[in-house]
Order: structure tokens, then C-alpha cells, then sequence
């Protein structure tokens, strides 16, 4: 596999924009003078308050397995291993250490998800499982809903400001018989810090070659209150990586009647993490029994390339990019009825502006003036309410009932449709009228049983959701009700011990634009039903000393994909998916932690349009059959921590690639990290695929394949005061 590189003619490979030479010595010289700062400093003081919440390296691992809570699986906080889902907890440590900008840099590094491209959106695979759109995950901050009501989705790179995250949960399989809709292969709960823990301001500079990111952050405590503020900016011009022209598609002129003559496949650029002037302002105030929640973000990235042909981001009379703003409050405050009992009341209001420009077949170079696009011009606010009650009825028994109702009133679903025969395009409305309001709420009820003092804990629950008229029923029936259950056991027979059986149901239910879509891409269909999966596990872990070990093996059954097929949204069959998922982890001493994990997926059965599974042989589209991960991180003074991670992937199998390739190859890529705490300052160093692996992975959809990050450096320093 060729490319072409811009910067050198003597050198094959991929090429960033702008050119690396000035810069990549500029921050080489900055690297070594902070490494030589952080190695040459004879004297090592107190770390600031922040700090020291930050260098856990002399806790034991089962100090630090009690520091991984979960309470998205069951709206208790309890211990990951004592959880009845398949759950992985990222620390507010490994986050700052690792260097991790976004949830999908996160993700990528967690067992079980697997990194997946498209052209529109940053998308990731939980266990197979995957759309070109992510409303097949939850995501939650403080237990919000960030997932909109037009396409259900939330972008996997679009928050941003982890430096105030306290963990990151993920849930790897259903999540529905708690949270409902959307929850169908995974839940991730993005839990902020306490105001206490930062204990000061501190302000942070991250700069690399093509990017810059700005932090401020307050946390105090006030009185009986506890304060966070963080505020961050992150503008990146990214980086522009050269094909060939054997990558590249001209128009037809049958199809396309305006395109260019003279069009031709030609070299052209893949543009990656351009995300310029985003920004995310985040406050949390917090008391013994209150939690209140604003957040605010401006989001805007860039689209790597057109689905068929490149594009000229000079010449394109409208900026292919996905932008949005939003903005919610939520307000959680628990009533502590009696030492048994207590009710926790959640309202909260969401507000949703999208201007998404990022679907692009053809430039205007191609078919002058304007290509071939399409793009939604949405603005809707979401209202609603959860409430639940939980009541420890015996010692040994816990019930939690519950509801919870959203409302959104459409303010504008618009859209621009480009004529191809005239080259003109309109703005029209492509759904929702102003003032039309969308209603979903259902019921839930859970059971905790517990025997054999602990030892053996029954998990039992039961959600029923409702969809009332309203734009749901635009020229037919609102979707059906749905009934989802869940049930687990965990037993652990010895101290470290622990296995895990369950099974549960989850969906995704057909949301505004499946349904009233009047995209010519992307056309509504009204009699659309949800998507749903049955889901089967058996988790094993074991804990011993230093050193865990866990293995994971699942079977899930999901059907009625909800997909574009000839431009229209249609159910589109069932699959069967199973594999497992083996991790270790062995903390030596302060010296050296190690970790590993190995995922494998397979498919049985399929019976999806649109080429969704490949044969019979158990190969699944975009999906390699082989994951791995591994890493060490080293604490060998005080105040420095070193780390390198890596991971990979298998032969991936694919239909879609216009150069005519029906794999990938495998790919292993390294990132690493020097981190320093120096009295009130923290440098750290990051690199991103430090060895310049050049890989390719596959498109969720009907796009092409995506490289990755080439070698890539940044530097940071923060002040803690």
C-alpha cells in the first residue's frame, strides 16, 4: 500500500499539515528542556493539593479497585467487580496520565470497543455492534443525558475538558432496563470531580504542531458547598494526509448531470482532528444531598473527506462540517426518607443547535457549483424528569422504582437540497415544524437480593417505555412500547473470587429523522420499528495480591439494524454476534505496572441487507476478529511517571473501498507519555503512534476506510495556584 507524502519527494509515507520540519524541531527542543527540567531537579517537594490526589502510586490494587466505582448499571455505587454488567472503569489518574483528549481516545483503549471510521461522525464498535452514527451508545455526564432526540447520537470525540472527569464508566452490553432508548450496546457515565479535590485554580497550556488547548479550572469548597469550574478551549487545524488517485472516484455523468467534463480521479487529502475554535465551559455545584450540573460546549470538526471523491476545502462554497452547541441544566437532589430509604429527583432542560454540513459525496470541484451534499440546519430543546425511589427493605434485600420522561419541542428541522440537474440548492424543511414536541417516558423497577452474607447477589430488573403521539406519529403509529428485562448473578465464593452471569434485553427506537426525514440521502421512513438485542454473559475475575486476571465471554442476538439503504432508513434483519474478552493486570511495585487484554468477535448468523456481515465464516464487516492491547506505566521517582501503551488489530474485511481492496491490513500502533510534578507544575510530554505506523481502519458505513494519526507530538505545562 502507496501514498503520497507532500512534504519530501524522497520520502514515502503519509504527510501532516502544515509541514512538520520547523515545528517538530521546535517541540523536540521543548520536549528535551522540560524532560531535562523534571530529571535534573535535586529537590522533589509536596506535590499541591491537586497533585496529590493524582500520585496514587504507593496504594495497594485493592485501594485502587475500591477507587472504581460504577453507578450506571444500577443507580448505586458499588464496586465494578461486584456490578451485575460487563464494566470497565477509567480513573481521573489513568485519564491525566494517558494524555486523553476525548471519550474516543478513551475508548479506543478499553477491551471490547474497537475503532471504527466514517466520513461524518467519530465512531466506535462495542462488541460488533456499531452504526454510522453512535445513538447505539448512551452517554451521560453526572447521570444526564447527552444523547439528542433528533438521531439520538452523541458524538464520541465531542466532549472535551477530561481534566475535571473523576472516572469514566463503560458498560459494555445493555443498559436499557435502567436508561431506556439508546442504551443498546453500552452505556458510558462520565462522572466530574469534586471542587475539594483541586483545592486551588489551576491553568494549563497544551501545545503541539497543529493544535493548542487552553484549561482553566476552579475547585473549592464553600461553606457546605462544593464548586467546580472548568473552562476549555481546543483549536486544531489537524492533520492532512495524501492518497493517491486510485483513491479517489469522478462523478458519473448519468447520475450526475452537472459534473465537471473534465473530472478525473486525482490525489487528494484526508483531513483528520481539524477542530477549530472548539470550547466547553463546565460548573458543579455540589452539597451533601444536591448536585447541580451546567455545561455549555461549541463543537465543530471538520469532514476527513467526501464518501466518494476528495475535496478541496478551499473551493466549497458551504464548509463541510459538523457543528453544535448545546447547553443543559440538571439538578439532582436526594431526600433521604429514612436510614433505608431515599428519593432522588432529577429534573433537568437541554438545548440542542446543530449545523451539520458534513455529508459530501462530490465537491464543487467535481460538480461545480456546489457538488453533491446534503445537511440539517436543527435546533430542539429536550425537557425532562427522572425520579426514583430505593428502599433497603431487609439487610439483605434493595428495591429501586422509578420513572423517567423527556419532552422536545422542535424549534427548526431544515435542511439544504442540492437540485443536481440545476446546480441550485433550497433550504425546506426536511421533519419537524416549529413548536411540534416529541414525548417518551417509561417505568422501571429493580430487586438486589443478597445470600450467603455477600458472597451470592441476585440483580432483577424490569423498564416499560411509552411513545406518545406527536412528531412520532408523522404519517403513522409512534413506535411500539417496549418491555426490557435484565437479570444477573454474581457469586464470589473466596476473597478475589468472582464470577458474573447475565442476561439482558436493550433497543434503540426509531427517533425524529428515521422517521420524517425528507434528506434525499437520507429519506424517513414512518414505519420503522426499534432496534433491539438479547445479550448472554459469563465473566470470570480473579484477584490475587497484585495481580488480576479477568476473562469475558458474551453472546448477543441483535436485530432490526435500523439503515440507509438506497437512500432510505429500512429495518434491515438480524445478526449473531459472540466472543470474549481477556485482560490482566499486574502492579509489581511503584516501579512498574503492566497491562494486556486480547478481544476476539465472531459472527454465526446474519440475514442483514446492505452487506452488513460477510458469508458465513464468522467474518464481520469493519470488525477485525483480532484485538490486543498492552501497556506498563512506571513511577520511578517521586513526582514522574512514564508511560507506554499500544494496541492492534487483525486483518479487517470490507466491501466498500474505492481502490478496490476487500481487506486491511493489521496495524499495531505505541503512544507514550512523560508526566512530572514539580512543587505547583505538572509537564508532560505526548506522543501519539510514536514509531509513524500508517494504518487504515474501516467505515462504519458506506464511506471509505480512514488513516489514522501519523507520529505526532505535544507538550504540556500546568500551574496549579
Amino acid at each position: 500500500m502507496k501514498y503520497l507524502s507532500r512534504t519530501t519527494e524522497s520520502r514515502r509515507g503519509w504527510a501532516q499539515h502544515p509541514p512538520t520540519g520547523p515545528w517538530r524541531a521546535k517541540l523536540s527542543r521543548l520536549c528535551v528542556a522540560s524532560l531535562t527540567v523534571a530529571l535534573s531537579s535535586a529537590v522533589v517537594t509536596k506535590p499541591a493539593p491537586a497533585q496529590a490526589q493524582e500520585s496514587d502510586a504507593s496504594l495497594s490494587l485493592v485501594d485502587l479497585l475500591e477507587m472504581r466505582l460504577v453507578e450506571s448499571s444500577t443507580l448505586k455505587a458499588q464496586a465494578a467487580e461486584d456490578a451485575p454488567s460487563s464494566v470497565a472503569v477509567i480513573t481521573h489518574r489513568e485519564i491525566m496520565e494517558r494524555g486523553y483528549r476525548t471519550i474516543k481516545d478513551v475508548l479506543v483503549d478499553v477491551a471490547g470497543v474497537i475503532d471504527v471510521s466514517d466520513v461524518n461522525e467519530e465512531v466506535v464498535s462495542i462488541r460488533g455492534t456499531f452504526a454510522t452514527t453512535s445513538n447505539k451508545t448512551l452517554t451521560l455526564v453526572n447521570g444526564h443525558r447527552m444523547n439528542d432526540m433528533e438521531l439520538a447520537r452523541y458524538n464520541m470525540d465531542q466532549f472535551i475538558g477530561l481534566d475535571v472527569v473523576e472516572r469514566i464508566e463503560v458498560i459494555r452490553g445493555p443498559g436499557s432496563a435502567i436508561h431506556g432508548t439508546g442504551a443498546m450496546n453500552g452505556v458510558i457515565n462520565i462522572v466530574t470531580r469534586k471542587g475539594a479535590d483541586i483545592g486551588g485554580r489551576t491553568a494549563k497550556l497544551r501545545l503541539g504542531p497543529n493544535s493548542r488547548e487552553y484549561v482553566f479550572t476552579i475547585g473549592e469548597k464553600l461553606g457546605n458547598a462544593d464548586m467546580l469550574f472548568n473552562f476549555t478551549m481546543y483549536d486544531a487545524s489537524g492533520q492532512s494526509i495524501d492518497f493517491p488517485a486510485n483513491y479517489d472516484r469522478a462523478p458519473n455523468p448519468m447520475e450526475f448531470p452537472r459534473a465537471n467534463p473534465a473530472a478525473v480521479p486525482t490525489p487528494g487529502s484526508v483531513f483528520l482532528r481539524r477542530h477549530p475554535h472548539n470550547w466547553a465551559g463546565l460548573f458543579v455545584l455540589r452539597t451533601d444531598n444536591e448536585v447541580l450540573t451546567m455545561r455549555g460546549s461549541h463543537f465543530v470538526r471538520a469532514t476527513p473527506r467526501g464518501r466518494d471523491g476528495f475535496y478541496n476545502p478551499e473551493t466549497e462554497p458551504f464548509p463541510p462540517r459538523y457543528t453544535m452547541d448545546d447547553f443543559f441544566v440538571d439538578y439532582a437532589r436526594t431526600f433521604n426518607i429514612s436510614p433505608a430509604q431515599r428519593l432522588v429527583v432529577q429534573p433537568m432542560v437541554h438545548y440542542y443547535r446543530y449545523q451539520e454540513m458534513s455529508f459530501l459525496r462530490f465537491g464543487a470541484e467535481d460538480i461545480p457549483p456546489l457538488g453533491d451534499r446534503s445537511g440539517v440546519l436543527d435546533e430542539h430543546t429536550v425537557g425532562g424528569i427522572r425520579a426514583y425511589h430505593t428502599w433497603d427493605i431487609l439487610p439483605n434485600l434493595n428495591l429501586t422504582s422509578g420513572m423517567d420522561g423527556r419532552v422536545a419541542r422542535w424549534l427548526r428541522q431544515d435542511g439544504i437540497a442540492i437540485d443536481q440537474a440545476s446546480q441550485t440548492y433550497t433550504l425546506r424543511r426536511f421533519g419537524a415544524h416549529a413548536r411540534d414536541l416529541t414525548y417518551t417516558y417509561g417505568f422501571f423497577t429493580q430487586g438486589i437480593y443478597s445470600l450467603l452474607g455477600d458472597k451470592l447477589v441476585f440483580t432483577g430488573g424490569l423498564r416499560f417505555d411509552l411513545f406518545e403521539q406527536g412528531l412520532w406519529a408523522i404519517d403513522g403509529e409512534p413506535p411500539a412500547p417496549k418491555l426490557t428485562p435484565r437479570l444477573g448473578v454474581v457469586y464470589k465464593p473466596i476473597e478475589g473470587l468472582s464470577f458474573k452471569a447475565l442476561y439482558a434485553q436493550s433497543y434503540l427506537a426509531p427517533n425524529v429523522f428515521h422517521l420524517s426525514s425528507a434528506d434525499p440521502n437520507f429519506v424517513g421512513n414512518p414505519d420503522l420499528h426499534s432496534e433491539k438485542m438479547d445479550a448472554f454473559e459469563l465473566i470470570g475475575a480473579y484477584r490475587r495480591g497484585k495481580y488480576t486476571v479477568s476473562a469475558d465471554l458474551y453472546y448477543n442476538k441483535a436485530s432490526d439494524f435500523i439503515n440507509q439503504v438506497n437512500g432510505v432508513y429500512q429495518n434491515t434483519g438480524q445478526a449473531d454476534y459472540y466472543g470474549g474478552d481477556l485482560a490482566t493486570e499486574a502492579r509489581i511495585n511503584r516501579f512498574a505496572t503492566l497491562r494486556a487484554s486480547y478481544s476476539q468477535i465472531r459472527s454465526t448468523d446474519s440475514t442483514s441487507e446492505g452487506n452488513l456481515i460477510m458469508g458465513n465464516n464468522g467474518r464481520i464487516r469493519s470488525i477485525p476478529r483480532h484485538n490486543f492491547r498492552f501497556g506498563a506505566s512506571s513511577s520511578p521517582i517521586e513526582g514522574l511517571t512514564l508511560t507506554l501503551f499500544g494496541r492492534g488489530a487483525g486483518t479487517t474485511y470490507i466491501n466498500q473501498s474505492i481502490d478496490g481492496a476487500t481487506e486491511l491490513d493489521p496495524y499495531v500502533t505505541f503512544d507514550a507519555t512523560i508526566r512530572y510534578l514539580w512543587r505547583s507544575f505538572t509537564f508532560q510530554l505526548y506522543g501519539t503512534n510514536i514509531f509513524g505506523s500508517k494504518y487504515r481502519v474501516a467505515d462504519a458505513g458506506p464511506g471509505q476506510p480512514l488513516p489514522r494519526l501519523q507520529q505526532y507530538f505535544e507538550a504540556s505545562v500546568a500551574y496549579n495556584f
